[in-house]
Parts: C-alpha cells; sequence; structure tokens
C-alpha cells in the first residue's frame, strides 16, 4: 500500500514539474475601438480559430487583454507582425495576473504575466500599434509573446487575416471598365441594330423604286402597239393596196 502511494506522489509531483515548467498563455479577447472590457463585444476570443478573418474599416483601432507566463522568467512585451514584417510592440498596461498564476498551482508565477486591464482608469488595453493607420487592403497578422529571456510564444488564436475597407477609396479603373463595357456593348449593338435598320430601309427604297420603275414601264408597254399588231397593220395595208391595184388594172382591161 505504500508503495502505490509513493507512487500515486511521485505522478502527482512529475505532472506539477511539467506543469510548471511549460509555457502557459492566452489571448483573451480582441476588441474593435472599445478600450473597456466591461463595455464592448469582443471581435474574438481564446476560441477564436487560425486563420479567423476580421474586417475593420481604415481608421479602427484594435485592443487585446491576456496573459502569458513562461517559468523561469516573465513577459517583456507583446509584439505583434503585418505580413511576417517587422515586430511592432503593443501599447498599453502590463500588470501581475495572480489568478493565471495560481491556477497552474504558484500564485508568483502570475507577476507580471498579464497585458491590458481591464478598466480603461487603470491604463486599459493593449493597442496594436499602427493598426489605424493601414490602408485598405488584406494583411496577415501574428501576435506573439516575448519573455525577458529572449524566449516567445506565438497566440494559436493571435493569427488572423485583417481586412481593412476604405469608404472613401475611389473606384478602381478594373471596376470602372466593368461597369462601363456592357454599356460599350449595347451601344456598339445599338448603332450596328441602326444601321442594319438603315441599310434595310435603303434597300427596301431600292427595291421599292426598281418594283416601281418596272411597273412604269410595263404601264407603258401596254399603252402603246406591240410589235405582233404593228404587222398585222402592214400586212393589212398591203393587202388594201394590193386590191385597189388590182380593181385599177382590172377596170382599165375593160375600157
Amino acid at each position: 500500500m505504500k508503495k502505490i502511494l509513493a507512487i500515486a506522489i511521485a505522478a502527482i509531483m512529475t505532472v506539477a514539474l511539467c506543469i510548471s515548467a511549460s509555457a502557459a498563455y492566452s489571448l483573451d479577447r480582441l476588441f474593435v475601438n472599445v478600450n473597456d472590457r466591461e463595455q464592448g463585444d469582443a471581435q474574438f476570443g481564446t476560441a477564436a480559430p487560425d486563420g479567423s478573418d476580421l474586417t475593420i474599416n481604415k481608421g479602427d483601432k484594435l485592443y487585446i487583454i491576456g496573459w502569458a507566463i513562461q517559468p523561469g522568467t516573465t513577459l517583456d512585451k507583446i509584439v505583434y507582425t503585418i505580413d511576417a514584417g517587422e515586430d511592432v510592440v503593443c501599447n498599453g498596461t502590463y500588470r501581475d495576473r495572480p489568478d493565471a498564476g495560481l491556477a497552474f498551482g504558484d500564485e508568483s508565477l502570475g507577476i507580471g504575466a498579464g497585458f491590458g486591464a481591464d478598466d480603461p482608469n487603470d491604463g486599459g488595453m493593449l493597442e496594436l500599434a499602427g493598426i489605424s493607420e493601414l490602408a485598405g487592403g488584406t494583411y496577415d497578422i501574428a501576435i506573439r509573446a516575448v519573455y525577458k529571456d529572449g524566449t516567445e510564444d506565438l497566440f494559436d488564436n493571435g493569427i488572423f487575416r485583417l481586412i481593412v475597407v476604405d469608404p472613401n477609396a475611389p473606384e478602381t479603373e478594373t471596376e470602372t471598365e466593368a461597369e462601363t463595357e456592357p454599356e460599350t456593348e449595347t451601344a456598339v449593338i445599338t448603332e450596328t441594330e441602326e444601321v442594319t435598320e438603315t441599310e434595310a430601309e435603303s434597300v427596301t427604297e431600292e427595291n421599292t423604286a426598281d418594283v416601281t420603275t418596272e411597273a412604269d414601264v410595263t404601264t407603258t408597254g401596254n399603252g402603246g402597239l406591240q410589235p405582233g399588231a404593228i404587222v398585222g397593220i402592214i400586212i393589212a395595208a398591203v393587202v388594201v393596196v394590193a386590191a385597189i391595184v388590182v380593181a385599177v388594172v382590172l377596170s382599165k382591161k375593160k375600157k
């Protein structure tokens, strides 16, 4: 029985040592334009998945609050990067978080572990400096805890895509062209249709003119003498003349 009890105690101590030897950290909340944990609604907290998207307007500010514990050292600063660029130090209050230390069995672990205060009168939350100056676009953000011994921890929910919208941005050339192109195509089609209609009208007028001319010619032809009638008249005249000649000849012979 004593051996079993000793093994259990050793196991508990081993687990405690493992916990105390490993870092623990939490980005509790992120707020937009609200530097008061009690008054604002967090955009996301510890449950936010990696790679979450956050959309803000140009000029908006981001504030965070949380804690970070690394046994053997203390928190130095919270930094973040934009598109994996240079570190930007977050401005605001750093404080003790004995509650966080106590959760790991030692209140002293929480000394200097907190960043950001709940009450703005106590300094407020940490601001991600420079976010409000970003132009419209999409940026990859990564927030890290940096300790005084040089070690670092990357917050799991501090990795997200930031989409900055500029309400006053002019329309891009591509958007303008996209809006103009259908109108141009419509205009071209309209012009083509107008040309086609004009050509059709022209052709119709020409056809009408041709038909009118042919009708006029036919009418004129019907109003004159056909070639067969002329031949008949000539033959009849010849017969009449011949008859007269024969009559004259016979009258002379009688005399």
